[in-house]
């Protein structure tokens, strides 16, 4: 189980026709640790407890689609299980 205890947090503005290398750069360009050692998830409304890869272009479809366009994005480090 993931737990947020705390930290940043951002809000970034994506749309749903992005590809997933504009979102990285969008997300990228809002931390200032960077992605390069990071992986990108997200929650859907109905279950945030529930985390979904985001790794391509169909994927940010879904969390915008999916979500109403609104959803979470979490950043956690490439080695974490999840």
């Amino acid at each position: 189980m993931l737990l947020y205890v705390g930290g940043r947090s951002n809000c970034v503005w994506i749309r749903q026709d992005m590809r997933f290398d504009d979102v990285v750069k969008v997300v990228d360009g809002t931390i200032e640790e960077g992605l390069r050692a990071r992986r990108l998830w997200y929650s859907t409304k109905y279950d945030r407890k529930i985390l979904l890869s985001l790794q391509k272009d169909g994927d940010v479809r879904k969390l915008l689609k999916g979500n109403e366009e609104f959803g979470y994005m979490y950043i956690v480090e490439r080695d974490v299980p999840i």
